[in-house]
């Protein structure tokens, strides 16, 4: 069982939850810790999920009416909390909880995060085409991070960048990507001035 002192931690830290799964709302950000613990039960890792309230849940197509019950897994950006940034995969030791805890605080991506709408506007259409991405909005397909800004810009009524994002994931959509095609032909026509 994953230690007391991390579900402690996480409270101070202005999380909800219990058992392995936290969330902190700061509307319209939601940010889910996911605690799992490895089959050897002697190693656990740190998810953490980013998604927007406004936005539907993944698998979903329509929002959520209750924020708290949203998890990891229906977030929309993903990644786990590693000591080193060239690392996506860590698992840490059951035993020594100070090390994640420590790293967790020092390594402070949530808070990126946080600032809505800045963090997600500043991101150009450009910065998709290449490997910063996955840094910028990790878990995300080239596909879906056009998607996921197009949203954004959506809701923020930034028209010509909503366009501009739908019409590059578009153009880079493949034929089965039937699903993200539709809405984002729904969002360059809903957003037609």
């Amino acid at each position: 069982m994953i230690n007391k002192k991390v579900h402690e931690y996480l409270l101070r830290q202005g999380f909800s939850g219990k058992l392995n799964e936290f969330r902190k709302i700061v509307s319209p950000v939601i940010i889910c810790v996911n605690l799992q613990e490895k089959s050897n039960h002697k190693e656990f890792c740190i998810n953490i999920g980013v998604h927007l309230g406004f936005i539907p849940p993944t698998g979903s197509l329509e929002t959520l009416e209750n924020l708290d019950k949203i998890t990891y897994l229906q977030c929309e950006l993903k990644y786990r909390v590693t000591p080193e940034d060239k690392l996506l995969d860590y698992w840490w030791d059951l035993n020594n909880f100070n090390d994640a805890i420590e790293i967790f605080e020092k390594r402070n991506d949530i808070e990126k995060f946080l600032d809505f709408p800045n963090y997600y506007t500043n991101i150009e259409v450009e910065a998709l085409n290449n490997e910063k991405m996955l840094k910028l909005l990790p878990g995300l397909t080239q596909l879906r991070a056009a998607m996921f800004l197009a949203r954004i810009h959506a809701e923020l009524g930034n028209k010509q960048k909503c366009i501009e994002f739908s019409e590059f994931g578009l153009s880079i959509a493949n034929a089965i990507a039937v699903g993200p095609k539709n809405i984002l032909k729904k969002l360059i026509a809903s957003n037609k001035t």
